[in-house]
């Protein structure tokens, strides 16, 4: 799943899922909240669009242009970093030697959700991305 996807779903779903259910319940704060401000650190205008779209699809919450307005902030934040390269090859129909050598990036992207006034961290979740198996922040590929 994308990250910001992922992100997301999880915040948007997280009000109403741990509400009444079997986790420790959420600030009144964050429960309460009706205004956002999407802050997109992560380097990846994709990432901001993405949160955008999915706010505003939920309904949950009205976006703000401004952090003063807003009840609640989502500050996204990435780190990337390359983990190893991996090299393929084979020989062409002429005998020449083709390869080509990949880097296997890797990150995290994180969605801290934080109260404006009190700069208190409310609720935080992340995704793992990259490597050979997990996908990139975008969901296509390396993000760099």
């Amino acid at each position: 799943m994308k990250a910001a996807t992922f992100c997301l779903l999880a915040f948007s779903l997280c009000v109403p899922a741990f509400a009444g259910g079997k986790h420790a319940p959420l600030p009144e704060k964050l429960v309460s909240a009706k205004t956002v401000f999407i802050d997109n650190r992560t380097g990846y205008a994709e990432i901001g669009d993405k949160a955008y779209q999915q706010v505003t699809k939920s309904g949950q919450f009205q976006v703000v242009t401004s952090s003063t307005r807003a009840d609640v902030v989502f500050l996204f934040t990435a780190s990337t970093f390359t983990g190893s390269y991996t090299t393929d090859g084979r020989i062409d129909d002429n005998g020449r030697i083709q390869s080509e050598t990949v880097a296997q990036n890797s990150g995290q992207t994180v969605l801290t959700v934080i109260d404006p006034n009190s700069s208190q961290v409310l609720w935080a979740d992340s995704k793992v991305w990259g490597g050979r198996r997990r996908p990139s922040p975008l969901g296509h590929g390396s993000p760099g």
